[in-house]
């Protein structure tokens, strides 16, 4: 089992179980150091943002956290995601016959830098007909609105309406 805490006073983590082989030193000077790497089996991510934000992320299989020497210095590539369910009619407002409350699966990617990774997010509605999901996909073509719906998802559990502003 492994427990990474990104931020202790906010209980920003992911924890999980794992495979690999990870090696920690400490040469006669007492630096410390880690090589090696783990791959997730199964495990969790406690995303928190400022406070205001604190949703469980499921990590998927096979991401990887790999150490070069320096503990702090770890390279991540994790998938995560979390499930909600929400109306699409804020999402598509012109659009009739829009199921009612459907599975959304927010993706977000960590990769890079253990403590700065690059964020990037996906929304996915997989149990739609094919005609829905590509209104979604085209709904969600800009990363404006994209963060704009994931901010949506995680506070409000729904989509918000479109911007007025971005219509003009």
């Amino acid at each position: 089992e492994a427990r990474i805490i990104f931020d202790e006073a906010l209980g920003d983590e992911i924890t999980g179980v794992t495979r690999g082989a990870l090696n920690m030193t400490i040469d006669d000077f007492e630096r410390f150091t880690m090589t090696g790497q783990l791959e997730v089996v199964e495990g969790g991510y406690l995303f928190t943002l400022q406070n205001v934000i604190n949703k469980q992320f499921e990590v998927e299989p096979g991401g990887t956290v790999t150490w070069f020497g320096d503990p702090y210095e770890a390279e991540v590539d994790l998938l995560a995601k979390y499930i909600v369910r929400a109306p699409l009619d804020p999402l598509l407002p012109s659009e009739n016959e829009l199921p009612g409350r459907t599975k959304v699966e927010l993706d977000m990617a960590l990769q890079g830098n253990l403590m700065r990774p690059e964020i990037g997010f996906a929304i996915e509605v997989p149990e739609v007909e094919n005609r829905v999901r590509a209104l979604v996909e085209s709904a969600l073509i800009n990363e404006e609105e994209l963060n704009r719906q994931v901010m949506g998802l995680l506070v409000l559990q729904q989509f918000l309406s479109p911007d007025p502003a971005s219509a003009v």
